[in-house]
């Protein structure tokens, strides 16, 4: 065997999981503006450049806020807490590299989490989701939150 695989010490691991839920949402979020102002756009709003930075952070902290508990950086943690364990499981019977099982991880993340919210919601809440293509740019951004954790929480290799 070429080394024996160590775990990740507690704070490293708390890190990159808030390390990839902030990415997460920050890239979800900015999706979610430039969704919505496309769409503005193609039905003939003219949106100037300064309108859509102070949209973005707008928006940015509108979701960060969100209603409490209900915020969208803390629908994306409930989805990441049970995403990444899950994918960490299948890693140990299935052998793919980590930044693609947690990336996928982050991906079905926000893909599930967006499904519930369309049924508890009987809509979503994301107006950047609603399309198909906002709905995969959502899960893009899981994706590149689940390699932010992979790139952080990432185990070391010792030597045998």
């Amino acid at each position: 065997m070429a080394g024996n695989v160590k775990r990740a010490p507690v704070a490293r691991t708390v890190g990159a999981f808030l390390a990839a839920v902030l990415s997460t949402f920050v890239i979800a979020a900015v999706l979610h503006t430039h969704f919505v102002l496309g769409a503005l756009v193609g039905i003939g709003v003219e949106v100037p450049f300064g309108v859509r930075v102070s949209t973005t952070l707008h928006d940015i902290y509108g979701l960060f806020v969100g209603l409490g508990l209900m915020s969208y950086p803390s629908i994306i943690a409930v989805g990441f807490v049970i995403a990444l364990p899950v994918f960490a499981a299948v890693r140990r019977f299935v052998n793919i590299p980590p930044v693609f099982a947690y990336s996928l991880a982050g991906a079905c993340a926000m893909a599930v989490m967006l499904g519930l919210m369309y049924i508890l919601f009987e809509g979503s809440p994301i107006a950047g989701a609603r399309g198909s293509a906002g709905f995969v740019a959502q899960c893009f951004a899981g994706a590149l939150g689940g390699a932010v954790f992979a790139s952080i929480a990432r185990p070391r290799m010792d030597a045998a």
